[in-house]
């Protein structure tokens, strides 16, 4: 399983489909000096998914792939290097789900214009709901690591995370929360649980991957393609550059 220099990952192999899998990460460095901005809390969520969902004794369909990356303070460095190491099995990511360290409540995932994704995503996360993940948006964030699978092609879902009064100012002043907020990582274990395995069990993918073509008409129409010039991640493949793999 290569991939980007110090990444963490671990597998839950699938009962029918093992070769085809879906995918939690989250970065395992802080992205920033202060606790609001440390995905410390996520790692543990995606680690205890991981034990909650081995313990049960109880296997999806798909195999479940479990990602801590690193390098994200420095560009989502370890999320790209995890999409071009596995560029060849990228056909196998039924979709990625992703956890980004941001401070609040999470209470839903952003799709980034996977509108054909939805019907599907919000059937199979309906038991959710009863955790107050409701919210299915189809924006895209640029700083999460969830960005190289949506260039790809691959459905990604970007936690969606409501900071609270006191991170909310405390991240305007550049300070850290004076505690975790340990109801709020136990509940976000639950729902990278629930969310890796539902999708990972549900009887089809919740969408197709996109071609080349259809990712760059997302892009420009979008004005993506734009952002992501002056930021300096336009994909290669946009231009002609490089072997797309596929």
């Amino acid at each position: 399983m290569g991939s980007g220099p110090g990444d963490v990952i671990a597998e839950i192999r699938g009962r029918d489909m093992p070769a085809t899998y879906v995918l939690i990460g989250t970065s395992l460095d802080s992205r920033g000096a202060g606790a609001a901005d440390d995905a410390a809390g996520d790692v543990a969520a995606v680690i205890d998914a991981a034990r909650v969902i081995h313990t049960s004794g109880t296997i999806p369909r798909r195999s479940i792939r479990f990602v801590l990356f690193t390098g994200s303070g420095q560009g989502m460095i370890s999320s790209w290097a995890y999409v071009q190491a596995h560029r060849a099995g990228l056909d196998r990511i039924a979709a990625a789900i992703i956890l980004d360290g941001r401070a609040g409540r999470v209470n839903g995932y952003s799709l980034g214009d996977r509108k054909d994704a939805l019907p599907a995503i919000r059937e199979a996360l309906k038991p959710l709901q009863s955790l107050g993940v409701t919210q299915f948006m189809l924006d895209t964030d640029l700083h999460s690591d969830g960005l190289p699978f949506l260039l790809e092609g691959i459905p990604a879902l970007a936690a969606i995370a409501q900071p609270n009064k006191e991170q909310a100012e405390s991240g305007a002043m550049g300070a850290s929360p004076s505690s975790p907020d340990l109801a709020e990582l136990k509940r976000r274990s639950a729902i990278a649980a629930i969310s890796a395995y539902a999708l990972a069990d549900a009887e089809e993918r919740p969408g197709p991957r996109s071609s080349l073509a259809e990712v760059e008409q997302w892009l420009n129409s979008t004005g993506l393609a734009a952002k992501l010039k002056a930021k300096g991640q336009l994909p290669a493949w946009y231009a002609g550059e490089g072997d797309p793999g596929r």
